[in-house]
């Protein structure tokens, strides 16, 4: 209770708590992060009924989750702007009432419109707020402890993404499709309950902090960006990734259905499978990518492709063997493992990428990159099968997005690894001079204005001849390392944004 009265947005820290109120603040992410994605992943089990309570084809039903994606990542941006004007708690209150009150407009109005607006805006940028501000704020309670925090709060994801898509095919059957989405809008409220523990925090670096006009800062690190052909690579890589990943959601259970022959509570019970598999993936992917082996010698690039590379082809291949409900609890199984893999290295190496005076913009840039990736891919899913009458290409559309995102992500690996020349240390033509000053900043992704520069040189990279091309045996050798200073401003950007890949 003492931490409870302490810690409050009076009281200036000179480095983040660690512990003590910060709890709290994950608890409530728990709850927030867990009630959004569980909402996202499970919504599925609803489309066929929509498709058939308003005689209408996938693609008018897959615009709702395409047009739901969109705002999820667009929206991040106008989050930023709200966090940095009235704290965590406020913006966090408005995303819960959005995500909520949409679900009760669908179930009073009971049109295909109020399901656009409803689902599609009004849920999507709810939830956006949410993902953005509760990350932030558990990043800015915690500092060596911040890795346990975030793998707490996450694992409301899987929780609860075992429990919702048994309980909406209860719902439904207990209480038709608007009684159902109406009782679901009174869960989304509960975000409102989990927002009440953000309290905000003051950290003594945020009065160093430059107030700088967000859309002038984006336009000159876009400038910089564009000009980095590894980074252009790489986030069109995640950009295909995501919608690979997210494609097949709004058709698991017509697939099931109609190309497997399932009934009733399975197709829901393979959702429940592929979240319940996330609770032992993700800390083995994050282990497994720690490793020496992975960081020095594999190559974190490289572990991404190869995990990316064998979830699209799980994909890709999965209606030639799939043809029972044992055979798709088993596609569910790979499924949430390589979904978890893919997860321990994904953000981190946007870091290796670009400087860390403009890695949050690098974030924003993904996003927005994104948001236009989930915007098609669902609706392409909805128009092939339309015209074909059959689920199957909703998954080969989606291995093959996955293959090209891993394709993307294999060219930087190469690039960063291998040479035709001598292998030397290269430096970054990209970076601006900035004074050599580390200051956090009391927004959201942004906790770094300025970075210290680091001294050029033409060193030497320790490599291996194969066929007239010179591989570097570490294949982070290349590029100089960071300060320390550097190292913890990324890695708190980094771990903030993993929510974002639930």
């Amino acid at each position: 209770m003492e931490a409870f009265r302490t810690h409050t947005a009076d009281k200036v820290y000179d480095v983040a708590p660690d512990g003590g109120y910060g709890w709290f603040i994950v608890g409530g992410h728990f709850i927030n992060i867990g009630i959004g994605y569980a909402f996202t992943k499970s919504f599925g089990v609803f489309f066929p009924i929509i498709r058939e309570q308003f005689h209408v084809d996938n693609s008018t039903t897959s615009l709702i989750f395409s047009i739901m994606m969109f705002t999820q990542y667009a929206g991040s941006l106008l989050g930023n702007v709200l966090y940095r004007s009235y704290g965590p708690r406020m913006t966090l209150w408005l995303g819960g009432l959005l995500c909520g009150l949409g679900l009760v407009l669908i179930g009073v109005v009971q049109t295909l419109w109020s399901m656009y607006v409803g689902i599609g805006v009004m849920v999507g940028f709810g939830f956006s707020f949410v993902i953005l501000v509760g990350s932030a704020t558990v990043s800015r309670y915690f500092r060596k402890k911040r890795p346990q925090a975030i793998a707490f709060a996450m694992t409301g994801v899987p929780v609860m993404s075992i429990l919702f898509p048994l309980l909406y095919e209860f719902l439904y059957e207990h209480f038709s499709l608007f009684g159902a989405i109406f009782i679901m809008g009174a869960v989304q409220l509960n975000v409102c309950v989990g927002a009440t523990f953000f309290r905000p925090i003051t950290l003594a670096s945020d009065g160093q902090a430059q107030d700088v006009n967000l859309f002038v800062k984006l336009k000159k690190a876009f400038g910089r960006l564009l000009r980095n052909t590894n980074f252009l690579l790489y986030s069109t890589s995640i950009a295909l990734v995501i919608s690979g990943k997210f494609m097949v959601n709004p058709f698991i259970k017509d697939f099931a259905v109609k190309n497997v022959g399932l009934e009733k509570y399975q197709p829901a019970l393979i959702l429940s499978i592929c979240s319940g598999i996330d609770i032992i993936s993700r800390p083995l992917g994050g282990k497994l990518c720690s490793t020496n082996f992975v960081r020095e010698k594999l190559g974190t690039f490289e572990t991404f492709s190869m995990a990316v590379c064998a979830l699209g082809c799980c994909n890709l291949f999965a209606p030639f063997w799939v043809n029972s409900f044992s055979t798709f609890a088993v596609y569910g199984v790979l499924f949430g493992l390589f979904f978890g893999l893919t997860i321990g290295v994904e953000w981190s190496n946007v870091a290796e990428l670009v400087e860390s005076d403009i890695l949050s913009d690098a974030i924003t840039f993904i996003q927005l990159e994104t948001s236009i990736g989930v915007l098609v891919s669902p609706l392409l899913g909805g128009y092939v099968s339309d015209r074909t009458g059959d689920y199957s290409y909703v998954f080969y559309i989606a291995g093959a997005l996955l293959l090209s995102g891993a394709a993307c992500a294999f060219t930087v690996a190469v690039r960063r690894r291998c040479s035709f020349g001598e292998l030397t240390i290269e430096k970054n033509d990209f970076r601006e001079p900035v004074p050599s000053i580390v200051v956090q900043s009391t927004d959201g992704f942004d906790l770094t204005d300025s970075v210290l520069l680091q001294p050029s040189g033409s060193q030497v990279v320790a490599s291996k001849s194969v066929l007239g091309v010179n591989i570097a045996v570490n294949p982070s050798a290349r590029f100089r390392g960071k300060t320390a200073a550097e190292r913890e401003a990324a890695s708190a950007i980094t771990d903030s944004v993993v929510s974002l890949q639930a």
